[in-house]
């Protein structure tokens, strides 16, 4: 009796605990606005996915504390959704969700009224709360308020920072560029306002890409080294992509690369002229020629660190899948084939190898080979799998789907 007592207790005990974090309801989308409607509530939901790093840290440390749960639970009509299974994925595109977490509040009648792209502390998850509760401090509310013409400059910093938090990056881009273009733009190399300076999207050859390269050293002093460099790569990218698809010759090219690697030093020369040149060739149908860029270049690079460039097959694979033209050439997804065997399964190999054959031969329609290798991946470690987003349920599904 004592012990089956204790055991009472501790169940108990185990779901008060529990509780203390956000309730997330288990019903369907339609049902949460049903549910949100008769109690004049909003639904809060938490768009994830199951490889997303940010949003198992805000699962495990963030939504299950007291604090977030006392203000969620009171006030809104909580769910979870995989933007990439069941009905997660027609959310996600109904409402364009690109990045992970979203967190989004959403009116009974399924319109947005306020969101959050990226993790956070319990203080920043209360604060979204309270924003969203607050018909006038709502991301919805700041559209109408800019929409109407309002240009306060104080309103306008906040209104950014919002644009900023819930990933809107094409508005922020306007209205920071709106901002940005009255002011002297010196002003903006601080650390609490050197955000919106990059929320201007800076695109090499304009002139807050020329300042920013200009003042590259001030900078650095106030941003993620890591993440600047990114940036700016892939600015000068997206530059030279733009430029390779209306080139009409190689030699265009060449120039614009030497324009390019002359503004700024980049660390992977070659990854920069294999994305380049790559770009031309598909613009102009020249798909071997492609083909032999590509895998050239994954050579060199395995060649100076292996492991490095054993990804770079990877990403080939990835681009013959993902693009028409290349994935319909039986000649294309033969010649990957033998490439990829040629890399060879071993220690280092197996998930790249493995995973890479898989998708050639889902693509080409030889499920019993694709079964092999998606059989052999099991084996792999589950960390790594995760690390490259590969979910072997939905590679499965795919299998059973090809003809």
């Amino acid at each position: 009796m004592k012990k089956i007592l204790i055991l009472v207790v501790a169940m108990f005990v185990g779901e008060s605990l529990f509780s203390q974090g956000i309730e997330f309801k288990h019903i369907t989308f339609e049902q949460a606005l049903a549910k949100a409607k008769k109690e004049n509530k909003l639904v809060f939901m938490d768009c994830y996915t199951s490889w997303c790093g940010p949003c198992k840290q805000l699962s495990k440390e963030i939504f299950t504390q007291k604090e977030v749960g006392d203000i969620y639970n009171k006030n809104f009509i909580s769910i979870k959704m995989d933007m990439e299974k069941g009905e997660g994925v027609e959310l996600r595109e109904r409402y364009q969700i690109t990045a992970f977490p979203s967190l989004l509040f959403i009116t009974p009648s399924a319109n947005v009224v306020h969101k959050r792209v990226g993790g956070g502390d319990v203080a920043t998850l209360v604060e979204l709360a309270e924003i969203a509760l607050d018909p006038n401090r709502r991301l919805k509310a700041s559209h109408k308020k800019y929409d109407a013409g309002n240009r306060d400059s104080k309103f306008i910093s906040v209104y950014l920072d919002k644009l900023i938090v819930a990933g809107e990056s094409a508005r922020a881009k306007i209205v920071s560029r709106e901002l940005l273009s009255k002011k002297d733009l010196e002003k903006f190399i601080t650390k609490e306002t050197i955000h919106l300076l990059f929320a201007t999207k800076p695109a090499y050859g304009d002139m807050y890409m020329d300042f920013i390269l200009k003042n590259k050293s001030r900078i650095e002093k106030f941003v993620n080294s890591y993440k600047f460099s990114s940036f700016l790569e892939n600015s000068f990218r997206d530059y030279l992509i733009a430029k390779a698809k209306e080139s009409n010759s190689l030699s265009e090219i060449k120039n614009e690369l030497s324009k390019c690697k002359k503004a700024y030093q980049f660390k992977d020369s070659l990854g920069i002229e294999v994305i380049a040149y790559s770009a031309y060739y598909l613009e102009k149908n020249q798909i071997d020629e492609w083909f032999n860029l590509n895998e050239n270049g994954a050579i060199k690079k395995c060649e100076n660190n292996p492991m490095f460039g054993a990804w770079e097959y990877v990403n080939m694979v990835n681009t013959i899948i993902k693009t028409p033209q290349l994935s319909n050439s039986k000649s294309i997804s033969d010649r990957a084939i033998t490439m990829m065997k040629k890399l060879g399964d071993n220690k280092n190999t197996k998930l790249i190898y493995n995973y890479s054959l898989c998708l050639l031969y889902i693509n080409s329609g030889e499920k019993q080979l694709a079964l092999k290798h998606h059989s052999n991946l099991a084996e792999v470690n589950a960390r790594e799998l995760e690390g490259m987003r590969i979910n072997l349920v939905d590679l499965k599904k795919k299998i059973d789907a090809c003809n």
